[in-house]
């Protein structure tokens, strides 16, 4: 990655990397953090990505550090993203 493609400080370089996202059917979409695009967050990141269209539609129960049973459910926070994890 050019120096020019990092938006945050210069010692968060690797943030960038790590927060890069990208379109999985147009490589050519990448979103990096502070960007317009990332806001708007239309790429796929590393880690789970959750699409859905209204609240309620997804929910999921996880397993952490041996702690089963963890239920979220997923809600719009951002309409023209699509769901995310519920805070």
């Amino acid at each position: 990655m050019r120096g020019d493609q990092n938006l945050l400080p210069s010692v968060q370089g690797p943030t960038t990397i790590l927060y890069t996202g990208f379109g999985a059917s147009d490589l050519s979409l990448i979103e990096r953090p502070v960007s317009a695009g990332y806001i708007n967050g239309q790429a796929d990141y590393a880690g789970l990505n959750f699409r859905c269209v209204a609240d309620g539609n997804h929910s999921a129960i996880s397993t952490i550090a041996g702690t089963t049973g963890i239920g979220w459910p997923l809600e719009v926070l951002h309409p023209q993203r699509g769901c995310e994890q519920h805070p």
